[in-house]
């Protein structure tokens, strides 16, 4: 399910989006994050790969850059501002035991131990937080911010994934599109309303 789904994101609340591009997902579970990150009411801000963390490769020696998944200020239960740095990785590739005897897979493996390791101290050095999570984050378990837990529903994401493959427009999958800073309910029925058409508007 997770390595299939590549796509551009359209948040439904782009005021809370920090960024000049249309975020890109290139998985399910960064689908269903963004989805997280963009609805969910304690998070006040989210950016994708807008942090930059350099780190020396084991494998090559080299120094070179490596770029998290997403970073979030949310509200926590308390009332405090609280800030992560998220990656987003499939399970199999966050433990040793489950790489299998794929060298590939291993010396993946070795890399990203170097990477998480720069941006924990990274992040330390800033006062916030950073931390991998898998699918089973996403969609077994509740995910967790400050204490308050949610939970992704799988069929849903699914769903929605499939559709996307369909290449079912996004806005008539949230039933939301923004125009002349305004945002529209719509449904299939409905004309998408495009950038130029607000510049007829404003004509």
């Amino acid at each position: 399910m997770g390595r299939f789904a590549q796509g551009k994101y359209t948040p439904k609340y782009p005021e809370k989006y920090v960024g000049n591009r249309t975020p890109t997902y290139r998985s399910s579970w960064e689908f269903a994050f963004m989805k997280f990150c963009d609805e969910h009411k304690s998070v006040e801000k989210w950016a994708s790969e807008a942090v930059k963390i350099p780190y020396r490769n084991p494998l090559t020696g080299k120094h070179t850059i490596y770029v998290p998944d997403f970073f979030i200020v949310y509200t926590g239960k308390k009332g405090g501002q609280q800030v992560e740095l998220i990656e987003v990785k499939p399970e199999n590739q966050t433990v040793f035991e489950k790489l299998g005897r794929s060298r590939h897979n291993q010396a993946a493996w070795v890399v990203n131990q170097a990477k998480w390791e720069a941006a924990s101290k990274w992040c330390k050095s800033k006062g916030i937080r950073f931390r991998v999570i898998s699918e089973k984050d996403i969609f077994l378990v509740p995910y967790t911010i400050d204490n308050e837990r949610f939970r992704v529903d799988k069929n849903v994401i699914q769903n929605e994934i499939n559709d996307l493959k369909k290449n079912k427009p996004i806005h008539y999958i949230t039933k939301e599109k923004f125009f002349y800073n305004r945002k529209f309910h719509i449904n299939e029925d409905c004309l998408i309303p495009r950038w130029d058409s607000e510049e007829m508007v404003k004509n």
